[in-house]
């Protein structure tokens, strides 16, 4: 009888390891999953004065997508960002005017309503998290105790 308990806690972790885990799923399908990001995410953390956004828009080989800060009517921050598939994995590809090339992330965990992207190799951020709620999402770049919070609203 315990034999069997244990059996179907261990299968329960593994059907459960199995859900999230990008290595075991299909990477079109992981993509068609993250399709909810697409469109304009407005910030609404900052103070007056400030704005900005993310802009994810779908196309044949996964999202593209923007990002800026503004103060006043001045960009003080850009970067381009793409999701895509790349090597049997999806990955996210952040480019900013500080890096010298586009620094590539892999998708560590996905789930109905987010997703997580990592690289051990970068100095900042190593992790980037999506987590929608609603109308609403977080992303968090973080790299050990290191981290920043963003919080967006779709379309306002």
């Amino acid at each position: 009888m315990r034999r069997t308990g244990l059996t179907w806690v261990l299968l329960a972790g593994l059907l459960t390891g199995c859900a999230s885990s990008p290595a075991r799923v299909d990477p079109a399908a992981t993509l068609q999953r993250m399709q909810w990001l697409a469109g304009t995410w407005q910030r609404t953390d900052l103070p007056d004065g400030r704005s900005g956004y993310e802009r994810w828009t779908p196309d044949d080989d996964g999202l593209s997508g923007v990002g800026v800060a503004m103060h006043g009517s001045d960009i003080v921050f850009e970067e381009t960002l793409r999701i895509e598939l790349r090597d049997g994995a999806v990955v996210y590809i952040a480019e900013v005017a500080h890096n010298p090339a586009p620094v590539v992330f892999r998708l560590a965990r996905i789930d109905a309503d987010g997703f997580v992207f990592e690289n051990p190799a970068h100095d900042f951020p190593k992790v980037i998290a999506y987590r929608r709620e609603g109308d609403h999402l977080r992303v968090r770049v973080s790299a050990g105790e290191k981290a920043s919070e963003f919080a967006f609203r779709r379309g306002l």
